[in-house]
């Protein structure tokens, strides 16, 4: 992940920052980039009897508006037959709550190349991104 050029490794690294945060946070990630034919759930976390799925959007700027405005119903209804398709798989059978979060991550991408440049340890880049990135952790998103 050393070229944060390509906008392929820069929302990888959103998703290693949102990732820490919701560890930091007491989440316990239970899956990371689940995918069917229909699309893919950045994130699924757990705390308290909660199922929580998490759309991770990483920008540089808000030239296009904030990250999570990038998230309109058609996505969201996506994400939900994702959600669906995870709750019924072998990996899904839970009896929890569910909820939709999105983590929207504003960074600065030249920072977090130098940091992604030095450190390969994904937990030493989240914990210096803290520095570069404006997390915003949106519960109940839709």
């Amino acid at each position: 992940m050393n070229d944060l050029r390509n906008n392929r490794k820069f929302g990888a690294a959103g998703e290693i920052i949102a990732e820490m945060h919701m560890k930091k946070n007491g989440y316990k990630i239970i899956q990371k980039n689940y995918r069917t034919p229909d699309g893919e759930i950045d994130l699924i976390a757990e705390k308290n009897d909660m199922l929580v799925f998490i759309e991770v959007k990483t920008r540089t700027n808000q030239q296009y508006g904030l990250p999570e405005e990038s998230i309109n119903t058609a996505r969201a209804n996506r994400i939900r037959k994702v959600a669906l398709c995870f709750l019924s798989d072998s990996k899904g059978n839970r009896n929890s709550d569910i909820r939709f979060d999105i983590i929207s991550i504003l960074a600065d991408r030249k920072k977090l190349e130098g940091i992604i440049k030095i450190n390969d340890d994904d937990n030493e880049v989240a914990n210096k991104s803290d520095q570069y990135c404006a997390i915003d952790h949106i519960m109940d998103a839709f």
